[in-house]
């Protein structure tokens, strides 16, 4: 999926789901200037629209000279990928520079259509190789919560699904300069050894893993 520049044969943003690719997250380059950094390394990028606001961990992908840019590993299920029917325009940029900009007037039906597309590889895929869990594990936080975290390293995209109660969310694994960062929105855990780090926009809750 590509949002093209007018009247040009410039690109804003590529979404990509090939034949066979394993999922859950999707891989998505953005045409931005990366200024004096090194394919590799770890930024921060801004999304907003309408209502929509997040900050995603992202990689410079320096792929040839004419295809660099920032990329950044959203899963299928992200509420990122509805924001883009919700909202007038698509604005994204790294932190203190000058956001970018791409319209969405009519990008519903095309994103729904990428995403079924999408869905439907992960699943051919995943049905000839099974998932591979670890887990259940426990997890107790210092507000006196509890969680239980499984992990399932099988596919292309590592995932950690969180349940609490009756309620879960499965992460998508990001590029982290330290440990490990999964996101699902804007929620956020990092975990290092037995420590998770559970960061939403109200609060940041440190947790350590039961043994």
């Amino acid at each position: 999926m590509t949002y093209g520049i007018p009247e040009t044969d410039a690109w804003a943003l590529n979404a990509f789901c090939e034949a066979r690719a394993k999922g859950p997250g999707i891989p998505l380059m953005l045409a931005l200037n990366f200024g004096a950094r090194n394919n590799g390394d770890v930024v921060e990028v801004i999304f907003s629209t309408g209502a929509y606001q997040t900050v995603f961990s992202g990689t410079v992908s320096i792929q040839s000279d004419e295809y660099a840019g920032v990329e950044v590993m959203i899963g299928v299920e992200d509420p990122f990928w509805n924001a883009l029917g919700q909202g007038d325009a698509l604005l994204y940029g790294l932190p203190g520079e000058e956001m970018r900009s791409v319209p969405l007037r009519g990008a519903n039906a095309p994103v729904r259509s990428f995403l079924d597309h999408c869905q439907q590889t992960f699943a051919a895929t995943d049905a000839a190789t099974p998932p591979a869990p670890e887990g259940p594990f426990t997890y107790n936080c210092d507000d006196g919560s509890h969680f239980y975290l499984t992990f399932d390293n099988s596919q292309s995209t590592s995932v950690a699904t969180i349940s609490l109660g009756s309620n879960s969310a499965t992460l998508v694994q990001a590029p982290s300069a330290s440990g490990t960062l999964y996101k699902f929105g804007a929620l956020e855990m990092h975990t290092k050894g037995d420590e998770a780090m559970i960061v939403t926009p109200q609060d940041t809750v440190r947790c350590m893993r039961q043994r």
